[in-house]
């Protein structure tokens, strides 16, 4: 079963508990632009896991259907909700969604340590592989984040060139995040868009 979700709030507010709502800074009124031109796709499984997500560019969307809050199914509610809790800075806003296993022993260890990155917090591929505990298979590590069925819901945005995390110091610029299936566009937008939600919450 296939599902659409739109990523972000509408109007872009990042919401500090108790019910304040927070407007994003200039950088992430930014990256709000960016991914409210994306839609959020899940594949479910026979069994009611996750099988596979992906991103869906403003420009694949026209033969699909959004999905609309009043008509969300049983079985995506559950991911409707997280998405909101993710865009206003849960850290654990995915970590009680079913998921498809990972195909490989290698892949279970590389999602258990991309799962355990923190909401606005990025690491190197070097760190990756030591957190997964395949600390000299640091391409390895790489190639997994590339294949990741299920991109979001375990974090390989968040792991970027060592270089990324220099540049992202010296705040002067947009920091260059690295490659993403999804372009580097999209990429940054996440991560600018974690860190504010990060800091509002």
């Amino acid at each position: 079963m296939h599902y659409l979700f739109s990523l972000t709030p509408n109007p872009p507010v990042l919401h500090h508990p108790p019910d304040a709502a927070v407007l994003p800074d200039a950088a992430a009124l930014r990256s709000w632009e960016v991914l409210r031109s994306w839609k959020f796709a899940v594949d479910i499984d026979e069994s009611g896991a996750i099988a596979r997500t992906w991103f869906v560019s403003g420009a694949e969307q026209s033969d699909e259907q959004p999905d609309a809050p009043a008509d969300i199914p049983e079985l995506a509610a559950p991911i409707a909700a997280a998405l909101r809790a993710w865009a206003r800075g849960e850290a654990h806003a995915f970590a009680a969604l079913p998921l498809h296993p990972a195909a490989t022993a290698f892949a279970a260890d590389i999602r258990r340590a991309l799962m355990q990155i923190p909401l606005g917090e990025v690491v190197t591929y070097a760190e990756l592989a030591a957190r997964a505990g395949h600390p000299h298979a640091i391409r390895a590590a790489a190639s997994a984040c590339a294949r990741n069925p299920l991109p979001l819901i375990v974090p390989c945005h968040r792991v970027v060139p060592a270089a990324s995390t220099r540049t992202s110091e010296r705040a002067t610029h947009t920091p260059d995040y690295g490659n993403y299936a999804f372009g580097r566009a999209l990429k940054s937008a996440l991560i600018t868009w974690e860190k504010a939600a990060k800091k509002a919450g």
